[in-house]
């Protein structure tokens, strides 16, 4: 077996070559790829692509998002885990274990993950080269009925979860009554909000101040770039690269919208990026004074509403908490975990004392 491993340099030849366009089964959509790319925190010799090949056939390949974190206030380069995919002709052949192990070497054993898969956490395991790093605790909060969304396992009838389709339509007759009584609630003609497409310097200096103790600190550079280079795209059908690749990379809504909340003195209180994919909602990042979380649910509010959506889903302490202690028009919201692992090398960094302060968006989690 022979594992590739690219570097911007080398991941853009491969999307453009004649190689890729012939692949049955791609390592990496075109989009994606230039994200990667142009990733801010990405040098010229980090390697961001591992690809396995087995007699001539693309047997796996493993991607990583290289970025920066803060441990005890000294700057370590890393990689998080991205993607992991081998082809069911190689399965129990180790392969993953290879491309595991080819990242970790490439990348000094400084490697973090997060989102993964039973079979992805079972596998770094066994390689014995992580530990547990932390676990935000959040909420899923329910506006609508969603059921067919929710409970169909995979192979689910077609039949079946038309009937649950129906029910939801059902219910939500009756939910939108009930729905007509927080209008005035939901209102933010009172806010000074401002949606903007490049990050400002007010709105950059008013990051700045509040990141200051994350891990990972991005900046309006990198939020910039986030915006800028999706992984996911809106489109009405999937293209030939989405066929081909075994990760999502188009659904039929996917949006940022980057948020300025104002005080009637024209100074910035607040900043949200919200991404929406199809019919939910996400935080990928969120700064504010807790005097303003008011505000801040109220934007929540205001935008599930008007876009029709289902649920939202928050890892933000703050956000959680006034879900939990305030009425809210929400039919139901229970707990999340997000769990992350940090190599042993990077854990040697770590003491009893270090508090890990992270946004939804950490990791590749903005991107999804």
């Amino acid at each position: 077996m022979i594992i590739k491993e690219l570097t911007p340099a080398g991941l853009k030849e491969f999307i453009n070559s004649e190689e890729f366009q012939q692949l049955n089964i791609i390592p990496i959509t075109k989009h994606r790829a230039l994200s990667h790319i142009n990733n801010p925190r990405v040098d010229r010799d980090d390697v961001i692509l591992f690809i396995a090949y087995q007699d001539n056939e693309l047997a796996g390949y493993l991607g990583v998002l290289a970025d920066t974190i803060y441990l005890n206030s000294e700057e370590h380069k890393v990689g998080w885990l991205s993607c992991i995919w081998t082809s069911e002709k190689v399965r129990g052949k180790g392969v993953a274990k290879q491309l595991l192990s080819a990242a970790l070497n490439s990348w000094n054993n400084k490697i973090l993950a997060t989102e993964f898969t039973p079979a992805a956490k079972s596998l770094y395991d066994q390689t014995a080269a992580f530990m547990d790093f932390t676990t935000l605790l959040g909420r899923r909060a329910y506006l609508r009925f969603n059921l067919h969304e929710l409970l169909p396992p995979k192979g689910f009838p077609t039949m079946l979860s038309g009937l649950l389709k129906i029910g939801d339509a059902t219910l939500n007759i009756f939910n939108s009554l009930r729905l007509l009584g927080w209008g005035p609630s939901i209102n933010i003609d009172h806010l000074n909000l401002e949606y903007i497409k490049v990050i400002d310097d007010e709105t950059k200096g008013f990051i700045e101040k509040r990141h200051k103790n994350e891990l990972i600190r991005r900046g309006a550079e990198e939020l910039s770039w986030i915006n800028k280079y999706p992984w996911v795209l809106s489109s009405p059908e999937e293209d030939s690269d989405a066929l081909r690749y075994h990760f999502s990379s188009s659904v039929k809504v996917f949006n940022n919208l980057n948020i300025k909340l104002m005080s009637n003195e024209g100074e910035v209180i607040a900043f949200m990026m919200i991404v929406v994919r199809g019919n939910n909602l996400k935080i990928p990042y969120c700064y504010f004074d807790e005097e303003h979380i008011g505000k801040i649910v109220q934007v929540i509010y205001h935008h599930m509403f008007e876009l029709n959506l289902n649920m939202v889903t928050t890892y933000n302490s703050a956000i959680s908490n006034y879900f939990l202690s305030h009425r809210t028009p929400f039919i139901y919201n229970k707990q999340m975990s997000r769990s992350y692992l940090i190599s042993k090398e990077l854990g040697k960094n770590l003491t009893d004392k270090q508090q890990i302060h992270m946004q939804d968006g950490s990791g590749d989690c903005a991107f999804t």
